[in-house]
């Protein structure tokens, strides 16, 4: 059996805690994580914030497979308020290991543009299983 500790060293990503694994049929694993980090810099003047304003909504990032199984990581970011901007802005967290807006983590991203040296669009799409080809 493989444990959280084992589990996050396979992930690759640092200042992440797993809550709970669910194992899907066919062969898709969803692992619902939270941040550890307590801060994030706000969208409005830039600066480091701390104060917890609650999360935002679900995503869910594609990463890379596990022993055959497609991984995807689901979050709920955190949200932080800013005191110093008018209006009080509230900024979402965002790690490092992921870009915002975006289906999948950085590190699935760089394997399937890695993938797509001396291969098509259509070949890459058919081993990643992603259905855009």
């Amino acid at each position: 059996m493989i444990d959280n500790e084992q589990l996050l060293s396979l992930l690759g990503i640092a200042e992440i805690e797993i809550e709970r694994v669910v194992i899907e049929d066919p062969k898709t694993i969803r692992i619902y994580i939270k941040s550890l980090k307590d801060d994030a810099h706000c969208h409005g003047c830039g600066k480091a914030i701390d104060c917890f304003h609650g999360y935002g909504p679900e995503i869910e990032l594609r990463h890379l497979p596990i022993l055959g199984y497609k991984v995807y990581l689901v979050i709920r970011p955190k949200r932080y308020r800013c005191d110093i901007c008018e209006g009080r802005l509230t900024t979402s967290q965002v790690l490092d290991w992921y870009t915002p807006k975006s289906a999948m983590t950085k590190a699935y991203e760089q394997d399937v543009m890695r993938a797509l040296i001396n291969s098509t669009l259509q070949d890459v799409s058919l081993k990643y299983d992603l259905g855009i080809a």
